[in-house]
């Protein structure tokens, strides 16, 4: 299959979810996406969405295959923080 146009995920912590935020970093000159190219050294977090609908906890991330420039391959580092800030 192809590239579905979004990293997903769910996240848990009984309702009490603030947010979640992702890196995507390319691994052959490990640059990180910075929202709009593979540029940056540092970690760029941008926040994901939750998912419409969802009661479980779902996020997504938009990330159009034209993002990836071409072939290789990819990480992606996905965090989550609760209203108390952890």
């Amino acid at each position: 299959g192809g590239w579905p146009g979004a990293v997903t995920g769910t996240v848990a912590d009984g309702g009490d979810t603030a947010g979640v935020t992702v890196a995507v970093r390319r691994l052959a000159d490990g640059l990180y996406w910075n929202g709009a190219f593979f540029g940056s050294a540092d970690p760029v977090r941008l926040p994901a969405g939750f998912a419409p609908g969802s009661t479980g906890g779902g996020w997504a991330f938009p990330f159009a295959a034209t993002g990836f420039p071409g072939e290789g391959k990819y990480a992606v580092e996905v965090a989550a923080a609760d209203k108390a800030g952890n």
